[in-house]
């Protein structure tokens, strides 16, 4: 079920839940949310500058970049709205990223593993948490997808 974001501390809180990170001192540059409807389907974005993290220990839980194979193919599917169709990447301005750490979360049913994506595109439906960390320019993107 997605999460009702209206406001800037919920959204961290939200977010630093998912994500076992404190992200209080980041702040929030860019946010969208197209949930809605009677089954909540969207997706959520936030694009934050973290200046307070500083190194790996910060990311203790997360994986270095690249993103795996899977979280490539998902976050290059072409999304199409009233607006037209784009990529998650295109839609939000997520600039390929070489130093840095992600952290993924598989919030559908049918997970066996919360942190292994392995199983993400061979699903009907997808319900995902997904944040990328700039370590060069100490911004986190952060994603979330519900289908």
């Amino acid at each position: 079920m997605p999460f009702n974001f209206n406001g800037d501390n919920n959204s961290k809180k939200h977010i630093s839940r998912i994500i076992e990170i404190d992200i209080e001192k980041c702040n929030i540059e860019m946010e969208s949310n197209t949930h809605g409807g009677f089954f909540g389907d969207g997706d959520y974005f936030a694009k934050m500058s973290c200046s307070d993290k500083e190194s790996h220990n910060d990311f203790y839980n997360w994986k270095e970049m690249p993103l795996s194979d899977s979280l490539k193919k998902v976050m290059g599917m072409s999304q199409c709205d009233d607006k037209g169709c784009s990529t998650a990447v295109e839609k939000y301005s997520i600039p390929e990223i070489d130093n840095g750490y992600y952290y993924f979360l598989d919030r559908h049913s049918e997970a066996t593993d919360k942190h292994d994506d392995t199983n993400l595109n061979n699903r009907y439906s997808m319900n995902f948490s997904l944040a990328i960390y700039d370590a060069d320019n100490k911004i986190m993107y952060f994603y979330e997808m519900d289908t």
